[in-house]
């Protein structure tokens, strides 16, 4: 394996090394390259929800030393174009959104698309799983067309529906529990260690108090090394207006997000819960707990 991996990095560096040194270029070449490489990864990225591997991975580079990741494993182009025509075989439809990317342009002949997003797929036997994919793709241009030199894919697992039930069952009756026994600014962080001491396939979990109560404050605990690590919003954060506290659901059921980044740039998903005064009075708060990918 390590033979493998150090003749595909070295066939990197030979096919790339050329185009490593950025080049001044103007914002308008700049705009244009990364326009070009957009439009590339587009028509790839539909062409693989087709369910199309030949004309999916046309653009790679069939050089003999170019290498291609996909799940922990390298791949030359003929081996990825089997191995993805008898995984599509078994697909009834695939879909991949997008969330964040970016090009980076080294130069004229040379840019690096990166990107993750949520890929959804649904098998002959009509079971459905959903992935986070983290991508790395490196274009070169040559004469008037442009191809992939290398490209590298992680695939992360969703959590499945029995996980996330499980955990939006014991926040809810985390939740019950701070209907009668509401939360301080004193106490808070306390309450969310003994949750996840009993939880321990939650990463991390969240306590926001309703402004409306007359305080505004933010605890949050999560896992680091072994141990609990407390953190405090700082003052005058506005954390209603973030999506965890702003889209729970008045009603007080619980609501998942999408896959994202947290401020330690783990990629998770995030339950959310509006805890209620008893007999479903006034909000005390929202309380989350975050599943890692």
């Amino acid at each position: 394996m390590q033979k493998i991996l150090a003749a595909g990095l070295l066939g990197l560096i030979a096919l790339a090394s050329p185009l490593l040194a950025e080049e001044a270029l103007t914002a308008a070449e700049t705009a244009a390259i990364t326009a070009s490489v957009n439009q590339l990864m587009t028509d790839l990225i539909r062409n693989g929800e087709a369910l199309n591997a030949d004309k999916m991975f046309a653009p790679l580079s069939d050089e003999p030393n170019a290498v291609f990741f996909t799940g922990g494993r390298p791949y030359s182009r003929p081996a990825l174009v089997s191995a993805m025509t008898q995984t599509y075989a078994g697909m009834k439809r695939m879909s991949v959104t997008i969330t964040h990317s970016q090009v980076k342009v080294l130069g004229r002949d040379t840019a690096i698309w990166l990107g993750w997003g949520v890929g959804k797929t649904v098998d002959k036997k009509s079971a459905t799983s959903e992935e986070v994919l983290t991508e790395t793709w490196i274009w070169q241009r040559l004469g008037r067309h442009w191809e992939v030199v290398h490209y590298h894919e992680t695939i992360s697992a969703l959590p499945d529906a029995a996980v996330k039930d499980k955990v939006a069952a014991a926040l809810t009756r985390f939740a019950a529990e701070l209907q009668h026994v509401a939360p301080t600014a004193d106490t808070a962080a306390a309450k969310l260690d003994a949750f996840l001491r009993r939880s321990p396939e939650v990463l991390g979990a969240t306590f926001a108090f309703a402004p409306e109560r007359g305080t505004k404050a933010v605890a949050h605990v999560y896992r680091h090394n072994g141990r609990f690590e407390r953190v405090t919003a700082p003052a005058g954060t506005d954390y209603t207006a973030q999506e965890w506290y702003a889209k729970a659901d008045p009603a007080g059921t619980s609501t998942w997000s999408a896959p994202y980044r947290d401020a330690a740039g783990a990629f998770v998903v995030t339950c959310s819960l509006r805890v209620l005064e008893a007999g479903g009075g006034k909000p005390i708060g929202v309380v989350t707990a975050d599943l890692a990918l």
